[in-house]
């Protein structure tokens, strides 16, 4: 399988290589070999599904990997994936079985980005809660992207919903969507990608609107378009993913443009 969907490198300097329907490929850099997990529908210890959308290690070097069918908690000392999936009939488990990005909050609960919100797993009590339109938290059910800021904040994109900030400790959810005559909201609320940087800035990657940046201090958003007539712009508006390197400086990958650079 070519079609690559997500890529990680974990703490031990393995290299983890989603793909778009064969499943997981994890990489030796130092013999250079590979070693690659598929879904068996007899096996409950497989992945499982296909395609393998995020890959994240927590806090305690447990991976985590997230598919169109479900999440996986890979166990290295017995070669298994234990399985999270969503049952009508458990409402504590896992909301909706696309899942789009993981990320982990400072108190150690997991954010999981999916298809029908945002689902939280908390290891201690070892459920499922969720933030999503059904419950009034958020604009759309489509969620691409989430990340923590310095300050604890949790920022989420959605895919239609524009962005939503949410407070874990007060409870206060707040919505940014884009609005013709407010020049400084968000350029499309289709929100693809959310990073926070080291520098607390939060990042915004649409996918007709270019990049938005919003400093902690700030409510509205500086944007970054595309512009034909200037050759160091944006080099397209479909904004994907947003990386900030050891160095400082900012990738921005682009649907159908390729990878931005800022130092």
């Amino acid at each position: 399988e070519n079609r690559i969907r997500s890529l990680f490198e974990d703490s031990r300097g393995q290299i983890w290589i989603g793909t778009g329907s064969g499943g997981l490929n994890r990489l030796d850099p130092t013999t250079g070999r590979f070693l690659r997990f598929t879904t068996d529908s007899e096996n409950a210890n497989s992945l499982p599904g296909g395609q393998v959308l995020s890959i994240y290690e927590d806090s305690h070097s447990t991976l985590w990997v997230g598919t169109d069918s479900g999440l996986a908690e890979w166990r290295p000392d017995f070669g298994v994936f234990v399985r999270y999936q969503s049952h009508s009939s458990k409402p504590n488990s896992l909301v909706n079985n696309r899942v789009n990005a993981i990320s982990e909050d400072k108190s150690g609960v997991l954010w999981l980005a999916t298809h029908g919100g945002v689902s939280l797993w908390n290891h201690f009590s070892d459920s499922f809660t969720y933030y999503n339109a059904g419950n009034d938290n958020l604009r759309s059910d489509i969620v691409t992207s989430v990340a923590e800021s310095s300050t604890g904040l949790i920022w989420v994109g959605t895919y239609g919903g524009g962005l939503t900030s949410i407070d874990p400790l007060s409870g206060t959810v707040t919505h940014y969507l884009h609005d013709d005559a407010v020049a400084d909201s968000i350029p499309d609320d289709q929100v693809m990608s959310v990073y926070i940087d080291r520098e607390d800035r939060l990042w915004v990657g649409t996918r007709t609107g270019g990049l938005a940046m919003k400093l902690p201090d700030q409510e509205g958003f500086t944007l970054y378009q595309h512009d034909p007539k200037r050759g160091t712009s944006l080099s397209g508006n479909g904004v994907t993913s947003i990386l900030q390197d050891r160095a400082g400086g900012l990738w921005v990958g682009v649907f159908d443009g390729g990878l931005n650079y800022s130092a």
